[in-house]
């Protein structure tokens, strides 16, 4: 793996696949109120998309507690999104499904 080390001291731990995929990434994160500690995501279930190679399922754990599983309905990596879909979901670009 790699370790990226900031400015302001906090260090992301990233590791790699054989195939030299992003798997995991570790590092701190602060979540007033919620939680604060070490945040892991690992990255499968690997698919290519518009010449991406990009990960359709990520666990998240913070410490030893298990947080969110998430799964791509779809995946579009090089659609132009606008700020205001960001406030109206309905004008999200047409993705390709990711299953």
């Amino acid at each position: 793996g790699l370790v990226a080390v900031f400015p302001d001291g906090s260090r992301y731990r990233l590791g790699f696949d054989a195939e030299t995929r992003l798997v995991a990434v570790a590092g701190p994160v602060s979540l007033p109120p919620l939680a604060r500690g070490e945040l892991e995501a690992r990255f499968t279930d690997f698919v290519r998309v518009r010449g991406f190679l990009l990960p359709r399922r990520t666990s998240y754990r913070l410490g030893a507690q298990a947080l969110a599983e998430e799964r791509a309905l779809a995946i579009c990596p090089d659609a132009a999104v606008s700020e205001a879909a960001f406030r109206t979901p309905a004008l999200l670009p047409a993705c390709v499904p990711a299953e």
